[in-house]
C-alpha cells in the first residue's frame, strides 16, 4: 500500500516511431503524458492505473497495467482493558484491545519501556507487583504507524500481614481499658480495623485504647 493519492506514475515506451503515451484510472478518461508524472488517484483503495503507447505508423500498444492499494488513514487504537489506574490483585493481566485499520500489518504492545512484543489479538500478560506503564502499536501496509494511549496500571498480589503487639496473648488485666496496638504490613496499605467477639468493626489507625465489654 501507499500513503497517498499521489503517485508518481513512470513507464518507458520504446519504438523509433513513437507517437503518445497514454494513461487510465479504472477505466476512465485517457490522459497523454510524457511517460513520467504525478497522478492523483481518487481516494483511498484498489486502484487499476493502465498505460499504453502508440507509433506514427498507428500501431497501438498492450496495456501495461499495475494495481495500486491506498491507504492515507493511520491505525486506531484503544485499550479496553486493563483500565487506565486500575488496581488488579493478580499479576496474570488480560489485554483487550480494539485497533480499527483495513490494511493492518503488525500490532504489539511495550510493557515498562521495554521490548516489543508482537500480538495476535487479544490476550494476556505476566508481570510482577508494582505499578506498570502499558502502550499499545499498530502498523499498516502503508506504513502508517500509531500508538494507543499510555495505561497505567498497579498489581498487589500480596496479603497484609498484621501482627498484635499489645495485648499479648493470654494476657490478664485488671481493667477493661486496655490497649490495643498492632503493626500492619503492606505496600499499599489501605486500613485497619478490629473487631470485639465478631461485632461491630472499628477502623482505627493502628493504636488505640479500647473498652472490653
Amino acid at each position: 500500500a501507499i500513503p497517498s493519492t499521489s503517485v508518481f506514475l513512470s513507464i518507458r515506451a520504446t519504438d523509433s516511431h513513437l507517437d503518445k503515451v497514454w494513461y487510465t484510472v479504472n477505466g476512465s478518461t485517457n490522459v497523454t503524458f510524457s511517460g513520467n508524472a504525478s497522478i492523483s488517484l481518487p481516494g483511498d483503495g484498489w486502484w487499476s492505473v493502465s498505460a499504453w503507447a502508440n507509433d506514427t505508423l498507428g500501431h497501438v500498444s498492450s496495456a501495461a497495467s499495475v494495481i495500486v492499494l491506498v491507504d492515507t488513514i493511520w491505525p486506531q487504537i484503544t485499550i479496553l482493558a486493563p483500565g487506565n489506574m486500575s488496581k488488579l490483585t493478580t499479576g496474570t493481566v488480560p489485554y483487550v484491545v480494539q485497533i480499527v485499520e483495513k490494511n493492518l500489518d503488525d500490532a504489539w504492545y511495550v510493557l515498562d519501556g521495554g521490548s516489543p512484543v508482537i500480538i495476535m489479538g487479544n490476550g494476556s500478560i505476566v508481570v510482577p507487583d508494582g505499578t506498570h506503564l502499558l502502550v499499545f502499536y499498530a502498523n499498516d501496509t502503508a506504513g502508517h504507524v500509531n500508538a494507543s494511549a499510555t495505561m497505567q496500571f498497579s498489581v498487589d498480589t500480596l496479603i497484609p500481614v498484621v501482627t498484635i503487639i499489645n495485648p499479648l496473648p493470654s494476657a490478664v488485666f485488671a481493667s477493661d481499658a486496655i490497649m490495643l496496638n498492632v503493626t500492619v504490613l503492606d505496600a499499599n496499605f489501605d486500613k485497619v480495623w478490629y473487631d470485639i467477639d465478631g461485632g461491630a468493626t472499628v477502623v482505627f489507625s493502628g493504636n488505640a485504647s479500647i473498652i472490653l465489654p
